[in-house]
Parts: C-alpha cells; structure tokens; sequence
C-alpha cells in the first residue's frame, strides 16, 4: 500500500522503515507487481479492499508502474470488476506506453472515463 510523504507530490510504501509516507484520507493505493493475469488478478483485486480503512474509502488508485502487460482473462475481470457498483471509484495510474495501448484497444480506457494525465501521473490520478 501506497502513501503520500506530507507537504509533498511524493509517494511512498506506507509501514516501511524509513519512509515518512501517510495514508492519504478516503484513497486506497495499492502498487501492484508484474503482468495482470488468470493467476493473479482475483487476488489482486481482494487485497486491494481488505486494506483495513477500505471501509472510508472513495477511490481506489492502482499503481501500475511494475505491470508491462495484461492478459484477456485480466482485462475481462477489469471489465466485470470495473462496472459493478460499490461505490467506490477506481483509478489506474504510472502505467506503461503498452499497458495504456491495451487499455485502450479494450474499450477499458472508455469504460473507465479516466483522463489521459491521470494514467501517467499518480498525483494528477
């Protein structure tokens, strides 16, 4: 899980020694690590929720800096996942030039409503 180091745009693990990062008020980030697949992606999607404050959560941002690719079985989940109602929006950000192009051939990026900036940068997401 991901927080934002006070009085400034930079974000840090949060429970880590040496970091000064704090969660940051009704926003759940979680960073996630390699390719989006059959394998991982139900997984992924639940720790995201249990993080313990979820239940004050409004958005949940999903660093996506470590992932390079996702599978038609994560893109389907996203799909389904993404268009249920639960109250709390989610945001996809830091991804890279080929996971952006796949969100978009998908018709994810159009699903999502999300504004291009926010895909690349954490603090504007």
């Amino acid at each position: 899980f991901i927080g934002r180091v006070p009085g400034t745009q930079v974000y840090d693990e949060l429970d880590v020694p040496g970091s000064r990062a704090e969660p940051v008020p009704h926003l759940s980030i979680v960073r996630v690590e390699g390719a989006r697949w059959f394998g991982n992606v139900l997984h992924t999607s639940r720790m995201a929720r249990r993080q313990p404050q979820f239940a004050d959560v409004k958005a949940l941002v999903l660093d996506w800096r470590m992932v390079n690719f996702l599978d038609e079985t994560a893109v389907a989940h996203y799909r389904r996942r993404w268009t249920e109602p639960d109250g709390v929006r989610c945001w996809v950000t830091n991804t890279s030039t080929s996971v952006r192009r796949q969100l978009q051939d998908s018709g994810l990026m159009e699903l999502r409503q999300q504004s291009d900036n926010t895909l690349v940068d954490l603090h504007a997401a």
